[in-house]
């Protein structure tokens, strides 16, 4: 009877161990599945954006990238070979989340400098210019403008339309940029350093004189005694 008692006793305590594994393997397989479910959004918001922008970047860059993707491909694949003796794969994922987190970041940094010297000739145009009468009276549409590719120029495109828009956006500011009248290069470096405080009477050549005559750009400059 005790030796029964005994077995039976075994045998439970064995099924209440077979229980906390069934129990612990749940927990592991859910564990890891909520990871990769946070994998696979990352691997596809850097796939989608460097997709998107390969083609402005420099070939070396976008090779950096894609050995990084290699690598990660590999981790991954490592990953789910030990999966069917050990569910628990959440620190392996976690590893393969840190390496797709820098890659964004790297592209991230790509594109900012792509776009930054994109729109750098432009702004420094419009920064000359923000003062005259005829910007002036669109200074809202000029700010509308700025703001929007300042936006699009801080994350990488995940949309053929976003990528759209800032290519739009640079195009129609530097269309109406462009469109103020007789803004040549000499006029460009007057007012460079009228901005500086650097302009004197000796920078006012003809060309220059002519333009600050044209509608009512004499009004928005000063003369005084340099000290």
């Amino acid at each position: 009877m005790i030796v029964g008692l005994s077995r039976e006793v075994c045998q439970q305590w064995q099924t209440i161990d077979d229980i906390e594994t069934l129990k612990y393997n749940a927990e592991s397989i859910k564990e890891t599945f909520e990871a990769l479910v946070r994998v696979k959004e990352l691997i596809v918001r850097l796939v989608t954006s460097l997709t998107l922008i390969s083609e402005r970047l420099q070939a070396q860059d976008v090779q950096q990238i894609m050995l990084g993707l290699d690598y990660l491909a590999r981790e991954i694949k490592g990953s789910r070979e030990r999966f069917d003796t050990e569910p628990r794969q959440t620190k392996s994922l976690s590893n393969s989340l840190m390496s797709i987190q820098r890659l964004i970041k790297d592209v991230k940094l790509l594109w900012q400098s792509y776009a930054g010297e994109r729109i750098r000739e432009p702004f420094e145009l419009l920064k000359l210019v923000k003062n005259l009468p005829e910007v002036k009276e669109q200074q809202a549409a000029y700010d509308e403008l700025k703001t929007r590719l300042e936006r699009l120029a801080k994350e990488p495109p995940l949309t053929v339309d976003q990528l759209i828009a800032f290519d739009q956006s640079i195009n129609m500011l530097v269309q109406s940029l462009n469109s103020i009248e007789g803004l040549n290069t000499e006029v460009k470096i007057f007012l460079q350093k009228t901005l500086n405080g650097q302009a004197t009477l000796a920078d006012l050549t003809d060309e220059v004189l002519q333009w600050c005559r044209q509608g009512d750009h004499a009004r928005i400059f000063a003369v005084k005694f340099a000290r």
